[in-house]
């Protein structure tokens, strides 16, 4: 299992072109070219929604999103011979990346952002998102085999993110990905062995020492609801007490 995996936020299927200083004039050629490529036979006739994150001067979200949907929509009535598109069926989000000279288009595979594990259920007011949680515990020494207090715990993103580190579980194996309706091209067997495997490889028998406090009450009782759904309350100490206690 990849550790950085346990930090990622969305899994595209990418596509990357070199504007070479395409103008903001000649933006529709390029994108153009790009949404009506050979990819796009892929698409069929499914709904698909687009999403595009820019970061360049003069571009408008609505205009650019309105030239991709009828440049994939032209190839796609090249490729199936179907004048109509009905926006109906499974969704193939398209998320575009502009950035200076450079272009990434992508299909989104992942739906929600893959922070979302589908263990927090009870949150605390504006909690740290998992992957960052995540993230951060990578930063520092600490291994599995360590001890990992976190003194100001709430809903126990830290001390859970730890645990599932921990015990070698897959950060998404409790939950589901837009990709996982897309039959035609990954056969469902395919997604339910890759689930296995993951399963295969957690070890909840191992050795911790992961502690999470707060002065809250009810965050430590939504700590540990969140624990158990995530599978590894058995991993972490969840306690009512302040930082003067430590």
């Amino acid at each position: 299992m990849a550790e950085n995996s346990f930090a990622a936020d969305r899994a595209l299927v990418l596509d990357m072109i070199n504007s070479r200083g395409f103008s903001y004039n000649e933006i529709s050629d390029l994108l153009y070219y790009l949404s009506s490529s050979s990819k796009s036979e892929h698409t069929l006739e499914k709904c698909f929604i687009l999403k595009n994150l820019l970061d360049r001067e003069n571009l408008n979200y609505a205009d650019i999103q309105s030239i991709m949907k009828k440049a994939m929509v032209e190839r796609m009535k090249e490729v199936h011979h179907i004048s109509w598109f009905a926006e109906d069926g499974d969704p193939f989000p398209v998320r575009a990346f502009l950035h200076k000279d450079e272009v990434l288009v992508g299909i989104d595979t992942t739906g929600e952002s893959l922070h979302k594990r589908g263990y927090r259920k009870l949150t605390a007011r504006a909690p740290i998102a998992e992957n960052l949680a995540a993230a951060l515990i990578m930063l520092t020494p600490w291994r599995g085999n360590r001890i990992l207090v976190d003194p100001f715990c709430g809903s126990g993103t830290f001390p859970i993110e730890a645990a599932m580190m921990a015990a070698h579980m897959a950060p998404g194996v409790n939950r589901s990905f837009t990709a996982m309706t897309w039959n035609h091209l990954i056969p469902e067997r395919e997604w339910t062995e890759v689930r296995e495997e993951a399963k295969e490889e957690i070890d909840l028998n191992v050795e911790t020492d992961i502690q999470g406090y707060d002065l809250d009450e009810t965050m430590v009782e939504y700590a540990r609801q969140n624990a158990r759904l995530a599978g590894v309350d058995r991993l972490i100490h969840f306690q009512k007490r302040g930082v003067d206690q430590l």
